[in-house]
């Protein structure tokens, strides 16, 4: 009690190893969700978190660019404190002032542009991935006409491209009711998911990713693909957003499957220093990085943040888990932000045939035993 000033009554939870040891104040062990009027416990994550820290004998740091980001750094709030829960420092990073990627960078992360990086940045961006780089890309479709020219010579490096359009889902069940440009898609399991766990996100605005099929461009690069967010089969590409139709026209793609989210693997191989060979960069890319923000919707009477929807708030940080061999910590987090069912749009259609259509059939049926009864 006196080494942490504590009195009667106070109450304290020490988690340590070693030297290193973390405090957990009773107020951080519970939450309160003011929509649903629910308390919430939060006691099994912050010691889980707690002990990941303590335990941890160094922490990756994960660096944010922050400029030329459509987005401010301050709409990633919820991830980037999710991240630090799973012992990890956070920083931002702006190429231009450090002269290079940070030589203590684990994992560096670019979100959305609104222009293009420049050539110095590039430069900095491509020395960092020979020498075997760790990068997640939460980047889709730029507003405007902005050409990335720079930022997808940094793709072509591992054989990838954004493509011009928004992934509108044709399927019902694959959609956010009432909007089809929100995708619901299962996340496909593999090096991101533990056997047995299923997670399904929700993407906003993505944009087709292309993988390179040439085999002879696959043996340059050397780069192997895992696919881990695809669409369904009737899936369509909308160029022209100034469309209002929810279902496929004329001016959209072909219905198909798109890729929204994959791995690769770049094996570097250099021929001066053979002890180089073998060494590997890997680079994540989710065509989309609305969908791990804190920016709102509106749903009904209330507005929710995208990264509160279905499993959202894994997505990125486990992504960095696996970057920097962390697998044995990937997990599906509780959302606590939030507690709330949000509906595709199958889900609702069968919600408002019970709610109209069955008193209907219940009525006529009704009415037609008691002309049945009065004809007798």
């Amino acid at each position: 009690m006196t080494e942490y000033s504590l009195e009667t009554g106070d109450s304290l939870v020490i988690v340590s190893s070693g030297e290193s040891e973390k405090l957990i104040e009773t107020y951080e062990l519970q939450s309160y969700d003011y929509t649903t009027g629910q308390s919430i416990d939060l006691t099994e994550e912050a010691i889980t978190n707690a002990i990941v820290d303590v335990t941890s004998e160094t922490k990756p740091i994960i660096y944010f660019i922050n400029n030329h980001s459509a987005f401010p750094i301050e709409a990633f709030t919820t991830i980037m404190t999710e991240l630090q829960n799973d012992a990890n420092e956070v920083n931002t990073v702006d190429l231009l002032t450090t002269g290079k990627v940070p030589e203590d960078c684990s994992c560096l992360v670019i979100t959305t542009l609104k222009e293009d990086i420049t050539e110095i940045e590039r430069d900095y961006i491509i020395d960092y991935i020979n020498k075997g780089g760790k990068i997640l890309a939460l980047c889709g479709e730029t507003t405007g006409t902005v050409t990335l020219t720079n930022f997808n010579q940094i793709l072509d490096l591992y054989g990838i491209s954004l493509e011009e359009g928004t992934i509108f889902e044709g399927e019902t069940e694959n959609m956010l009711s009432g909007y089809p440009d929100i995708i619901v898609e299962e996340f496909e399991n593999g090096s991101l998911l533990k056997d047995g766990d299923n997670l399904k996100v929700a993407l906003v605005d993505a944009t087709p990713i292309t993988l390179t099929e040439d085999e002879g461009k696959l043996e340059e690069l050397n780069v192997e693909y895992e696919r881990l967010i695809t669409t369904s089969d009737s899936a369509f590409v909308r160029k022209n957003l100034n469309i209002t139709s929810t279902t496929r026209t004329s001016q959209d793609s072909e219905e198909g499957t798109y890729i929204a989210g994959v791995l690769a693997t770049k094996t570097l191989t250099t021929a001066e220093d053979s002890e180089e060979s073998g060494l590997t960069s890997k680079l994540i890319v989710y065509s989309n990085s609305m969908f791990t923000t804190d920016m709102a919707i509106p749903l009904g009477q209330y507005q929710y943040p995208f990264v509160s929807f279905y499993n959202n708030i894994d997505i990125v940080p486990n992504a960095v888990l696996y970057l920097n061999e962390r697998e044995d910590i990937i997990t599906i987090r509780k959302n606590y932000d939030t507690v709330t069912f949000t509906a595709t749009q199958s889900q609702e259609n069968i919600v408002k045939a019970i709610i109209f259509i069955t008193p209907i059939v219940i009525m006529v049926m009704g009415i037609v035993v008691w002309l049945i009864r009065r004809r007798i």
